[in-house]
């Protein structure tokens, strides 16, 4: 296979245009709740090793009557991860994909990575943040924006985890990430 070039600042609005064009496909989907895009049962195993209890069922409940586009996911969706060959944008790296997702989670992603590494963050701390974009598709999906705040966390550390393949291979830091994000984003959505 021929080897592609990374998206450069030219490109950069290619890549923009293709996940805006891919948000308008996605939206043609059937809906399906956003719970089923993920193992809860699995996630919960993280309490062995410092998830704090209830955590997740906590986030659960605030996104179980949420609904979006069936859809695979990437997972990991960003510029990086992004190539131009022979004129053509291409997605590599797909350890993280998702056959029973939604790219709603994915478009998350795609913006919040911007802004995690523009303001030197992680993921984690990135959303907590108020965002035009996710306001904005928050309207569009008449979902409230923390609601898909959740989601996507939600999404993120399935992926995570899901690459590990073994819970007791997660880092601690990453736990206490977790447990963070989701403790500030349930707290909110109440």
């Amino acid at each position: 296979m021929p080897k592609g070039q990374p998206i450069e600042k030219l490109n950069k609005e290619q890549a923009q245009q293709f996940m805006e064009e891919a948000l308008l496909k996605s939206l043609k989907y059937p809906k399906r709740s956003v719970c089923n895009s993920f193992d809860l049962e699995v996630l919960r195993g993280l309490e062995r090793y410092g998830m704090k209890e209830h955590l997740l069922t906590k986030a659960a409940q605030a996104i179980k009557d949420m609904c979006l586009p069936i859809t695979s996911a990437h997972g990991d969706l960003h510029i990086n991860n992004m190539i131009m060959l022979g004129g053509e944008l291409r997605i590599i790296d797909w350890a993280m994909y998702n056959s029973k997702g939604s790219f709603i989670t994915d478009y998350i992603h795609f913006y919040n990575y911007q802004q995690a590494i523009s303001n030197k963050q992680s993921w984690a701390v990135a959303i907590l943040a108020e965002r035009l974009y996710l306001e904005k598709l928050a309207q569009l999906l008449s979902i409230g924006p923390t609601q898909l705040r959740i989601a996507y966390a939600i999404s993120r550390i399935y992926g995570e985890v899901y690459q590990q393949r073994k819970l007791s291979l997660i880092p601690p830091q990453q736990i206490v990430k977790y447990n963070n994000v989701l403790e500030q984003l349930t707290t909110n959505a109440i």
